[in-house]
């Protein structure tokens, strides 16, 4: 038997409950953005009027799992599964990020997520 795979959900709630541990003691603040959530047990017709009243609402396609706001600065975390993959929509939203000077990052682990904590001098 091989091992359990482990969810993008699974991965993100090990990552929320580290932030929460860190956030104050570290000064900064962090919040998720569900957007595919939003979708789930809608028929093929409520999730287009949904989609199109959440992009009215702000709503971006591809936008990062997580934002975390340290001395002025966001950065944006997209979480993913060992071998999950970046979608077209979420590549695009990075090079914008990027391109607006903000850090990205892909992670798969809490372990990832603190070596990039530590690479933005957030936590030590």
């Amino acid at each position: 038997m091989g091992k359990a795979k482990i969810s993008e959900s699974q991965i993100q709630q090990g990552i929320v409950g580290l932030l929460s541990s860190l956030s104050r003691q570290n000064n900064f603040a962090f919040f998720s953005v569900p957007n595919e959530r939003l979708l789930k047990g809608l028929t093929k017709k409520q999730a287009i009027i949904r989609i199109q009243h959440l992009k009215k609402m702000g709503m971006i396609p591809g936008c990062s799992d997580l934002v975390i706001v340290h001395k002025e600065i966001a950065y944006f975390v997209e979480v993913k599964t060992p071998t999950g993959k970046q979608s077209d929509n979420q590549h695009n939203f990075m090079i914008w990020v990027n391109a607006c000077g903000c850090p990205y990052v892909i992670v798969r682990s809490p372990a990832d997520m603190i070596r990039a904590l530590k690479g933005w001098e957030i936590v030590r």
